[in-house]
């Protein structure tokens, strides 16, 4: 199964970027890589979109609907932060 790699856990930001410069690795966000086939990624984000933010807001819990599914709805992820702002992730491919 393909993996998500986040700069502040698994290598360095400068390597990441390396790899992902070479091809070995995708960057689907500041930060956030992934080794997965573009078929695969849409699959690996619904599946490890809690990772993603957990990375992205690591103060934030789910809620609204998603806290009730517990999965994205539609590609929604609604979260609660103590940081006041929107934020959209837009998956590059």
């Amino acid at each position: 199964m393909p993996n998500l790699y986040f700069s502040n856990q698994t290598e360095p930001a400068k390597d990441l970027a390396k790899k992902a410069k070479s091809g070995v690795i995708t960057r689907i966000h500041q930060g956030i890589y992934t080794d997965a086939k573009p078929s695969e990624l849409e699959g690996l984000l619904m599946s490890k979109w809690y990772e993603v933010v957990k990375y992205l807001q690591p103060d934030a819990i789910a809620s609204h609907r998603t806290a009730q599914e517990l999965r994205p709805k539609e590609g929604l992820v609604v979260v609660t932060s103590s940081i006041k702002q929107q934020r959209k992730v837009h998956v590059k491919s």
